[in-house]
């Protein structure tokens, strides 16, 4: 696997996704699916050219391109390596459903979700007939994905930039 890409779908345009999105993309021979139901979020990328960003601790931006940002199951999970699910726990149900039958079937495919708590579990008994399929779960978000709020002088609430950990 030297030249071949790693092909990541992530589950979910939200927080965690974004940013994982993000730090994913920083590696070489990575490639990065963001799968969401988010028809405007889709738009939004494509109108954008695609990039994504995350604001470091210090300040230093981390900016990305995910090669694919779909609404496309069949098409955005044909060949995933790994599938990170990042929606809520009461999405995950519905969406292992939809896309347990487009998972490739010819190599080991591993999907997990962040955090693996909260229903997870669901995944072996909807991906138990996938004997390709490694089951794995993060157990918390490791706060890498916060919008902060901070009070301005006139107690009225502000967001603040999206932070990260930094992997160095």
């Amino acid at each position: 696997m030297k030249n071949e890409k790693l092909n990541i779908v992530i589950c979910g345009g939200g927080r965690t996704g974004h940013l994982s999105a993000v730090l994913f993309k920083q590696r070489p021979n990575v490639k990065v699916s963001l799968l969401t139901e988010n028809l405007l979020l889709v738009k939004h990328f494509q109108k954008n050219g695609g990039e994504i960003k995350a604001i470091r601790p210090e300040g230093s931006i981390l900016t990305a391109r995910p090669d694919v940002v779909s609404c496309q199951v069949e098409e955005t999970l044909k060949d995933a390596d790994m599938v990170i699910i990042t929606v809520p726990a009461h999405i995950r149900p519905d969406l292992l459903k939809k896309i347990a039958p487009h998972l490739p079937s010819h190599k080991t495919v591993f999907v997990g979700a962040i955090p693996g708590f909260c229903g997870y579990w669901l995944a072996e008994k909807v991906l138990n007939q996938r004997p390709n399929v490694v089951i794995w779960g993060m157990k918390d978000v490791p706060h890498i994905a916060s919008l902060l709020r901070r009070i301005d002088q006139n107690g009225r609430c502000k967001k603040s930039p999206l932070y990260c950990l930094s992997s160095t």
